[in-house]
């Protein structure tokens, strides 16, 4: 036949104790919710605020740039907080310091543009959980004395910040 000469591989069944059974069970679901962990973290959408020369990035319009009584170099890209709706997030880096740039999340309604939030950072987090229809959201400050991670829930109208934490806290 064709296993002439050749290694068949077999199969062998282990006998395990009840401890370490038991042990197995402990580490696997450890590591299933570890796995679990990593996805959900993985679903939220982290943007840069600072690579405003990245091309999703665009020029923000006179009258958007006076309503927010920033400068020249204020810059938008949209982003998705609901499946449906035009969404922006704005920032103006350079009225910023090492810590944060004044930023803003942006709705668009026609010719219209509504402050959903007034902020100050150089990244955004859109997270998967959602309130009153858009997704909550997160925001970092900090430098090199220290870092706070502040999220943020929409209320149907506004968001409105839901807590606070250190940056280096799990």
């Amino acid at each position: 036949g064709a296993t002439r000469g050749k290694q068949v591989p077999t199969l062998r069944l282990l006998r395990i104790s009840p401890s370490q059974q038991e042990e197995n069970t402990v580490f696997y679901k450890a590591l299933w919710t570890a796995a679990l962990s990593v996805a959900v973290a993985a679903q939220a959408e982290s943007i840069s605020l600072e690579d405003t020369g990245s091309p999703e990035f665009k020029p923000v319009p006179a009258k958007i740039r006076q309503m927010l009584g920033s400068g020249e170099c204020l810059a938008m890209r949209p982003v998705k907080l609901a499946p449906s709706g035009k969404y922006f997030a704005a920032v103006a880096p350079c009225e910023g310091g090492s810590g944060g740039a004044p930023s803003w999340l942006l709705e668009q309604r026609g010719n219209t543009y509504r402050v959903l939030l007034d902020m100050g950072s150089y990244n955004l987090d859109i997270l998967p959980a959602r309130h009153n229809g858009l997704h909550d959201v997160s925001f970092s400050i900090g430098n090199a004395g220290g870092c706070t991670v502040y999220t943020y829930r929409y209320n149907g109208s506004v968001y409105h910040k839901h807590k606070s934490k250190n940056c280096f806290q799990g």
